[in-house]
């Protein structure tokens, strides 16, 4: 009984329930939507963030996520843990975008195609 606890512990899930260190490439649907609906969550979306003298914002919805998470190429190397982390950081900021928190993520699926930021005009 211990161990399975102890082996439990030392699972590696994120944030969001799914396995932290699994290809974002490797994601099951019902994984794809664990981890959407936990962007969704964090970033309080959908919603739109004004950025002072910056364009305004636009966190979109889950079926925008969704459809992101659904176009990542093969080639892909990030993980959930990359795409939890890219999240929290556009949660802090939206203005930033995510800046360097977000471009393992960024270089498999362009933010507006994860439902993620995109300016307004």
């Amino acid at each position: 009984m211990l161990l399975l606890l102890a082996v439990a512990a030392c699972s590696s899930t994120a944030g969001s329930g799914v396995t932290s260190t699994k290809k974002l490439n490797q994601l099951s649907a019902d994984e794809r939507n664990q981890l959407c609906a936990y962007r969704v969550d964090i970033e309080h979306a959908p919603r739109t963030v004004t950025c002072g003298t910056n364009p305004s914002v636009t966190l979109k919805d889950k079926a925008s996520c969704l459809a992101g998470l659904a176009t990542v190429s093969l080639q892909c190397e990030a993980d959930v843990a990359n795409a939890e982390a890219c999240y929290q950081a556009i949660a802090d900021d939206p203005c930033a975008f995510g800046v360097g928190t977000c471009t393992p993520l960024f270089t498999c699926v362009l933010p507006s195609q994860l439902g993620g930021p995109s300016l307004a005009d």
